[in-house]
């Protein structure tokens, strides 16, 4: 594994015993026509390719493998100094990305391998880098960023999925009626995908599937169905956040790691669930909005 940006230098004293009968005792020098090149090597800067921008922003450049899955986990220190706060995982389909940070903190970026079980077909990952960087910027308006195709919610106008949510809110009279149809789209006409949440893995499917693929399979895990939902809302004008964390239960114990949204509605974030509302899971008298107390935030794009 490469190392780390910053090292930490340590000085070793070493004691070497001898004893008294060879204490005296050199070692003759051959002669030789070998000359020793004694010029010390460059020093390279494994994190030159993971920089901070003057905007919030991190920028990663990879030479990617085509035939290889990867993803860009961020990961904010704690008040320690400790990176242990939870994660953000970023799709990385190119060989330069851009990531928003929205909060002056320290980061560690991983670059990560998708690697497939053979024998059951789940997937593990590996770490190919990761640096530390550090955002020190004046605040911004980080609302305007929930609007843009990003590396993990990657859309364009021409998308069929984003000509279907132009079409959905054709009649829509104000922002909420907006939300209101794109998630009433999803959840009446979309199916959870039970083999991929099993880590069981079909034919060109992969862990972060594009919002085509989500699009015209209808199914996916809840990463997926979110990533679709962001994409549309964002497309139509509606800030929208993709957030990962944990599900809790009534008495505050954690249930398990989910993937949900928010969305902007009259100045106030507001969590959707698209997943565990979808019809096909037996939901279909949900309501919209979710109360924040059943959600633990690890990170948000």
């Amino acid at each position: 594994m490469r190392q780390l940006k910053y090292l930490l230098l340590a000085s070793v004293l070493v004691t070497c015993a001898c004893s008294s009968n060879t204490s005296n005792m050199e070692t003759p020098i051959e002669d030789s026509d070998t000359v020793i090149d004694e010029t010390p090597e460059p020093v390279v800067d494994e994190c030159a390719d993971i920089y901070m921008n003057k905007d919030g922003t991190v920028t990663v450049e990879y030479e990617l493998d085509e035939n290889e899955e990867y993803s860009i986990w961020v990961i904010p220190a704690d008040e320690a100094g400790n990176f242990n706060l939870g994660k953000s995982i970023h799709a990385f389909n190119d060989d330069k990305v851009i990531i928003s940070l929205f909060e002056n903190n320290d980061y560690k970026i991983q670059i990560r391998k998708l690697y497939l079980r053979a024998s059951d077909g789940s997937t593990i990952d590996d770490i190919e880098k990761s640096c530390i960087v550090t955002r020190n910027v004046d605040t911004i308006d980080t609302n305007s960023y929930f609007l843009l195709s990003t590396a993990s919610i990657n859309w364009e106008n021409s998308d069929a999925a984003i000509v279907k949510a132009k079409e959905l809110v054709a009649n829509a009279k104000d922002d909420y009626d907006k939300v209101f149809a794109i998630w009433s789209y999803i959840k009446n006409n979309y199916i959870y995908d039970e083999d991929k949440a099993n880590g069981i893995y079909t034919e060109g499917k992969k862990s972060l599937q594009t919002i085509d693929y989500t699009y015209n399979t209808q199914s996916g895990v809840c990463m997926d169905l979110t990533i679709l939902q962001a994409a549309m809302l964002r497309s139509v004008g509606i800030p929208c956040k993709l957030v990962n964390g944990f599900l809790n239960n009534e008495d505050g114990t954690v249930a398990g790691a989910h993937a949900w949204n928010e969305v902007l509605i009259d100045d106030e974030w507001k969590i959707i669930d698209v997943t565990n509302d979808l019809v096909s899971l037996g939901a279909s008298n949900s309501e919209m909005f979710r109360n924040e107390k059943y959600y633990k935030k690890q990170g948000e794009q």
